[in-house]
């Protein structure tokens, strides 16, 4: 027959053994919460990228319109000083004859202006035709990038559920051989607690808010009592891990 002190002893045994337990499922918990929020940025900004590629596509188009309309309107300047310049021998009248020579001046410098203009418009697509293909490039290797962490978080996740069900059995286990009171005590600190309802002492200081404990606490602790004995700062469960 176990006495009173050491039937708690053990209960506290096992107890702080089910703290670890825990302690190792909320761990694996927030490393896989971790994965999957590291995996959700990377979509979104492989979708933010898109959108980039998107605007610079637009860019381009009208880019490429604009140039096309420069065009446009240096074949028309060409083609009216084409049709002027064979009109200026049929002039007699040297009014007219001065008037169509300004236009066909007029359309030479609009036609010079209009080179430049294309000139500098084949330019910025040439430039925009790159950036876009770096963009779709890096694109792509990321898309690659989330496809690969995409089937390891699969695999992971897979490794996660059976480590955490295999830690849940074990738990329940541990957890069938404490007193009923005690385990929704430390269920209710452990809640409140940051996920610790139960903690060792170490010189005297509490290890979880590290707050020392009175003298004659910590010497009923390390001789071991029948009471449950809490943390007087802290209110968790202390345990002497003797």
């Amino acid at each position: 027959m176990f006495t009173k002190e050491e039937f708690l002893t053990g209960s506290l045994k096992s107890l702080f053994e089910v703290q670890k337990i825990d302690l190792e499922i909320d761990c694996l918990i927030k490393e896989k919460g971790l994965r999957e929020e590291g995996l959700r940025s990377d979509e979104v900004n492989v979708s933010s990228m898109d959108a980039e590629a998107e605007k610079l596509k637009s860019e381009l188009d009208a880019l490429a319109s604009g140039k096309a309309e420069k065009e446009d309107k240096l074949r028309e300047n060409k083609e009216r000083i084409e049709r002027d310049q064979k009109r200026l021998g049929d002039i007699k009248n040297d009014k007219q004859y001065k008037a169509l020579t300004k236009e066909i001046s007029d359309a030479e410098k609009a036609s010079k202006l209009l080179d430049m203009e294309i000139t500098v418009a084949l330019d910025k697509i040439e430039a925009a035709k790159k950036a876009l293909k770096e963009k779709e490039a890096d694109i792509q290797g990321r898309k690659d990038s989330v496809k690969s962490k995409t089937i390891e978080q699969g695999v992971k996740n897979e490794e996660f559920e059976k480590t955490v069900s295999e830690k849940k059995e074990l738990r329940e286990k541990l957890a069938s051989s404490i007193d009923k009171s005690l385990l929704k005590k430390y269920e209710t600190i452990k809640s409140k607690r940051a996920g610790i309802g139960i903690i060792t002492v170490k010189d005297s200081i509490c290890r979880a808010c590290f707050m020392q404990i009175p003298p004659q606490l910590f010497i009923q602790l390390q001789r071991g009592s029948e009471e449950l004995i809490t943390c007087p700062h802290c209110h968790r469960i202390l345990y002497s891990g003797t």
